[in-house]
Parts: structure tokens; C-alpha cells; sequence
């Protein structure tokens, strides 16, 4: 189900150059990257293949519904990272979270590998933080925030 609120659809639709739709593109990958390390199916979004603001903004769609879609999955991480966090547990981090850190560090270095590639803490710390992002992103308005995330 398409996100009822289409932040696209406003009177101010923002124009993206070249420039913004490649920052776009990559910020998308990122989010794309942590939905395969969770384990959701994104086959039909392929920002790599997005040449013009139009598919960006189709695909933009599809993940909002993507999101929406894997919520409760989504919240159950975030719950399991939140608990360790609280009891200073980030060291050995297990289940959901540790195969999703294993996941989005294989997946980044598989994907996004170039000489300029993050450090594995890096990679890490990165993770750590996509993962309440996307909690936010799957929520009510949060295709709003996302869309202002990747129009930063």
C-alpha cells in the first residue's frame, strides 16, 4: 500500500540536477543496503538504474511502502539494540542485530567497496545508525523525513 501522504505531491516539488539525483541515488542505496541486511526483499527497487528524478521519485515511493510494509520487523531490532544499549551490552551484540551487522558489513563492502570505504567500525557505527533511522522512516510522516533525508 502506497504511503497515503506523498511528500512528492506538494506545490513546492523540489527539481533535482544531476549532482542531487547522484547523492540521492546513494543515499538510498545505504537504506537499501540495511533493508538486505534485515533480510527484506527490495528486489523491485533499483536506484542504480534510476536516470531522471521521475524514477528516483517512483522508486522513493516504493520504499516508503517498503517501510511501511516491514515496521514490526524493523521495531523488533531497534527494541533488541535499545535493551543492549541499556545494559552496556554493545560489545557482543546477538541475534537480529548481530546478523544484521554481519549482513550490512558483508553487503557494504560487497557494494559500496572503493579505496575510500569506511573501516569496519566504520561500517559499524554506520549501521547502528541507519537501523533507528529506519524505524523513523517506517512510521507515521517519516515519508516526509525520509524525503528531506535524502534531499540533504
Amino acid at each position: 500500500m502506497m504511503s497515503d501522504i506523498n511528500p512528492l505531491n506538494s506545490n513546492s516539488q523540489i527539481i533535482l540536477d544531476e549532482q542531487k539525483i547522484k547523492q540521492f541515488q546513494s543515499r538510498m542505496k545505504l537504506i537499501l543496503l540495511a533493508l538486505s541486511a534485515l533480510e527484506i526483499n527490495h528486489n523491485n527497487i533499483n536506484v542504480n538504474i534510476s536516470k531522471n528524478q521521475q524514477e528516483l521519485e517512483q522508486n522513493f515511493l516504493e520504499l516508503v511502502d517498503l517501510l511501511q510494509q516491514n515496521q514490526e520487523l524493523i521495531r523488533r531490532a531497534c527494541s533488541l539494540l535499545e535493551q543492549m544499549n541499556q545494559h552496556h551490552e554493545s560489545i557482543d551484540y546477538y541475534g537480529v542485530v548481530k546478523d544484521y551487522l554481519h549482513k550490512f558489513k558483508q553487503n557494504y563492502k560487497r557494494e559500496l567497496a572503493s579505496p575510500a570505504t569506511l573501516s569496519s567500525e566504520d561500517t559499524e557505527k554506520l549501521a547502528l545508525k541507519l537501523l533507528p533511522d529506519l524505524l523513523f522512516y517506517s512510521g507515521k510522516n517519516g515519508d516526509r523525513l525520509l524525503w528531506e533525508q535524502l534531499h540533504r
